[in-house]
C-alpha cells in the first residue's frame, strides 16, 4: 500500500526486481512522466504471515499478515485481481495474534475450514522514494527492501530486493521505470512475493491435466472456472459489494447447472451433494437479492405514482417493511457464511476440482458427449414448455413457470460449456434465452412484490396497498403475454439443428 496514504481496500498493482548485490537506484526524474523524486524515507516493517499446513492460501496466489511499522498497521489479505494486481484488503489490528473473525471470513472460500497457522515472520528495512508528476501527484512510489525472513523450522533467509507500486501512474510508467531499473543492473523477480520466496520453490500450483482432449477435461475445466469465480465472489459478498450477491447466486446457477447437465461425465454420487448444499447456499442469497430487487421495484413504483393515492405513512410503512425483511436476511447471510457447513461445501468444491469424480465416458472426445448432453437439456426444455402450456391461470402455472425458468438456465449453461466449440449457433441461442430469462425474472420479481402488498396491507394503508397491487397485477397480466412470444422463440428448430449436428 502506499505509505503515505491510510489503510484502504485498493486495488495493488506493483512489480519486484532482485537486486545483484549493492545497488544504486538511478535518476527517475524524467522517466516518462516523473519530475521529480521524494525521499528516501525509512520504515521497519514487521509482518507475521498466516496459511494452512498444506498452504492453501499461498498455493492460490493469497496472503494472510498481520504487519506493523507502517501507517497501514493491522491485518491484511491479498487476493488475485486480473489482469494486472492484488487486491489488497485491510482490516483493524485488534488485540489478538491471531487472525480474528473478520479476517478469517476473507479467506474462507480457500481455507474451507482449515485452520490457521503462523507459516513466517518477516522483517523488512524499507527505504521509500516517492515519484511524482509535474502537478506533484503521487504516481509510483519505488521501495528498496533489505528482507530478512524466518520460518518455523528455524531457517533464516536475507536478501535485497526492490518493489515498485503504482499510486496514480500508468502501467506505461511502470514499464518505463522498468527499463530504467534493469539497465542499472535490476531483474524482474521470479518470485511473486516475500513469502513465496521465504518457503521455497516447490510450490507449484495444481493443474489439472487431463493429458488429452477429452469431455472431462472440457467440463471440469469449466467447474474449475465457476470454483475460482465464486471465491472472488464470496469475498465481494463479505465486502458488501454492490451487486455480489446477485452475481454469486448465478455463479451458483451455473455451477449447479454443469455438474448436473454433464452426469454421463461426473459421477452423480460425487457431485450431487455438492449439488445440494449449493442449493441450501442459493437460497439463503437468493433472499438476500430478492429484498434487493423488491426495493429497487417498489421504490419506482411508488414514485410513479400520484402523492393524493401513496401518502407518507405509506412509504414510510413500506419503508419499514422492507427494512425488516433486509435485516433478517442480511443476518441470516452472515450467520450461514460463518458456519461449519459453509466451509465444509467449500471442502467439498475443492475436492471435486482436485479429484474429480469421473465416469468411464469422461475419457471420450467432447464433441459427442457434449452434443448429448445439450440434447438432453433441449428436451426437458420442450417438456417444461408443454407443461406450462397445458395450465390454467392460478398457481400452478406459476409453479410451471418456475420449473421452465430453472430449466431455461440449465440449457443455458450447459450450451456456455460448449461455446468455444459450439460458435455462433450457441450464441443465438444463449442470447434468446437470456432475453426469455429477463422477462421471466422481471415477471417473478413482480410477483413476489404483489404477495408482499397483499401481506403487509394494514387498515391505514389498504387503500395505498390496493392501489398498488392494482397496477402491479395489470403489469404481470401484460407480462404474461409478453412471455408467451418470448417462450414460442424457444422453439428454434434451425439453431438446434446446427448445435446438434
Amino acid at each position: 500500500m502506499p505509505h503515505g496514504e491510510r489503510a484502504a481496500d485498493h486495488v495493488e498493482v506493483e512489480r519486484t526486481y532482485v537486486l545483484p548485490g549493492p545497488f544504486d537506484l538511478p535518476d527517475l526524474t524524467g522517466v516518462d512522466s516523473v519530475a521529480s523524486v521524494d525521499g528516501p524515507r525509512t520504515l521497519m516493517l514487521v509482518a507475521d504471515y498466516y496459511d494452512t499446513d498444506d498452504l492453501r492460501l499461498l498455493r492460490a496466489r493469497t496472503t494472510l499478515r498481520r504487519r506493523l511499522g507502517g501507517v497501514d498497521d493491522g491485518w491484511h489479505v491479498k487476493v488475485p485481481a486480473p489482469p494486472d494486481g492484488r487486491l489488497e484488503l485491510h482490516r483493524p489490528l485488534g488485540r489478538s495474534l491471531r487472525p480474528p473473525k473478520a479476517v478469517r471470513g476473507l479467506v474462507a472460500a480457500r481455507t474451507a475450514g482449515a485452520p490457521l497457522r503462523r507459516v513466517a515472520t518477516i522483517h523488512s528495512h524499507r527505504t521509500v522514494r516517492v515519484l511524482r508528476s509535474a502537478t506533484g501527484a503521487s504516481l509510483a512510489e519505488v521501495c528498496h527492501d533489505q528482507v530478512t525472513a524466518a520460518v518455523p523450522d528455524g531457517r533464516q533467509l536475507d536478501w535485497s530486493e526492490l518493489e515498485v507500486e503504482l499510486t496514480g501512474g500508468s502501467l506505461d510508467l511502470l514499464e518505463a521505470v522498468e527499463e530504467a531499473l534493469t539497465a542499472a543492473g535490476a531483474a524482474v523477480s521470479p518470485w511473486p512475493s516475500k513469502l513465496r520466496r521465504a518457503l521455497g520453490a516447490g510450490l507449484d500450483d495444481p493443474v489439472l491435466d487431463p493429458g488429452t482432449d477429452t469431455a472431462g477435461a472440457v467440463v471440469m475445466a469449466r467447474v474449475a472456472e465457476l470454483v475460482e469465480e465464486l471465491i472472488g465472489w464470496d469475498v465481494a459478498v463479505r465486502r458488501n459489494r454492490p451487486d455480489s450477491v446477485h452475481k454469486a447466486r448465478v455463479t451458483i446457477r451455473r455451477l449447479r447447472s454443469v455438474l448436473a447437465a454433464h452426469r454421463r461425465v461426473l459421477d452423480r454420487a460425487g457431485t450431487d451433494p455438492v449439488r445440494n448444499e449449493l442449493n441450501w447456499f442459493a437460497e439463503v442469497l437468493g433472499d438476500v437479492r430478492d429484498d434487493e430487487v423488491m426495493r429497487g421495484d417498489l421504490t419506482d413504483l411508488v414514485d410513479t405514482q400520484p402523492h393524493d393515492t401513496v401518502r407518507a405513512h405509506t412509504r414510510r410503512r413500506m419503508g419499514r417493511l422492507l427494512s425488516d425483511r433486509e435485516r433478517r436476511h442480511d443476518k441470516a447471510l452472515r450467520a450461514a457464511m460463518d458456519s461449519r457447513r459453509h466451509g465444509e461445501l467449500w471442502a467439498a468444491l475443492h475436492d471435486v476440482v482436485a479429484r474429480p469424480p469421473w465416469t468411464e465416458r469422461a475419457a471420450r472426445p467432447p464433441a459427442g458427449e457434449l452434443s448429448k448432453a445439450l440434447a438432453r437439456q433441449l428436451r426437458r426444455l420442450d417438456q417444461a414448455r408443454g407443461h406450462l402450456a397445458a395450465q390454467l391461470p392460478g398457481p400452478e402455472r406459476d409453479v410451471a413457470l418456475h420449473e421452465l425458468r430453472k430449466t431455461v438456465k440449465r440449457l443455458r449453461y450447459t450450451v456456455e460449456v460448449a461455446l468455444p466449440r459450439a460458435g455462433r449457433p450457441a450464441h443465438k441461442l444463449i442470447r434468446r434465452l437470456e432475453r426469455f430469462q429477463s422477462y421471466a425474472g422481471q415477471l417473478h420479481d413482480d410477483q413476489v412484490a404483489l404477495q408482499l402488498l397483499s401481506d403487509a396491507a394494514d387498515q391505514e394503508t389498504a387503500f395505498a396497498f390496493g392501489h398498488l397491487h392494482g397496477v402491479l397485477a395489470e403489469r404481470v397480466a401484460d407480462a404474461w403475454a409478453a412471455l408467451d412470444e418470448e417462450e414460442a422463440r424457444l422453439e428454434a428448430p434451425k439453431l438446434r439443428a446446427k448445435l446438434l449436428r
